[in-house]
């Protein structure tokens, strides 16, 4: 990376390798080591990098989010699933949309219908309902 210019805005900071197009968000207030959605303005592919630019998840998303306790939502060919920060699909790419994990379950929707699902993929409670939160505070 030859040049990198940083912008910050009200809540997220961004840097942009403009020598390879790569654009990464960084939310205020992360720490050195945290890996952060990174995009590539060449491919509009999407993975992972550390605060330093390096991609260390690679860019063939098409969709990511911030890790949320370990996990992280990623979109391929129009279908969510999961990965840990190693780059490993944890959770199957398979559902039309996805929440964040939040006290250890993350809400998916697969044919109209949403359930819950645990770290290791587990769908702990059933794709059944119409509608559905995120768990907050034990509820």
């Amino acid at each position: 990376m030859s040049k990198v210019k940083v912008f910050v805005t009200m809540r997220i900071l961004i840097i942009v390798a403009v020598c390879v197009g790569l654009l990464i968000f960084v939310t205020r207030g992360q720490y050195k080591g945290v890996l952060v959605p990174a995009f590539d303005t060449n491919t509009l592919k999407w993975g992972y990098a550390d605060t330093t630019g390096k991609v260390v998840i690679p860019l063939k998303y098409e969709w990511v989010e911030h890790f949320s306790e370990d996990l992280a939502g990623v979109k391929s060919d129009g279908k969510f699933g999961f990965v840990n920060r190693k780059g490993k699909v944890v959770i199957p790419l398979k559902y039309e949309s996805i929440e964040r994990f939040s006290e250890g379950l993350a809400m998916v929707k697969s044919d109209g219908k949403y359930g819950f699902v645990d770290k290791d993929g587990n769908e702990v409670i059933p794709l059944k309902y119409t509608s559905a939160t995120l768990f907050v505070e034990g509820l």
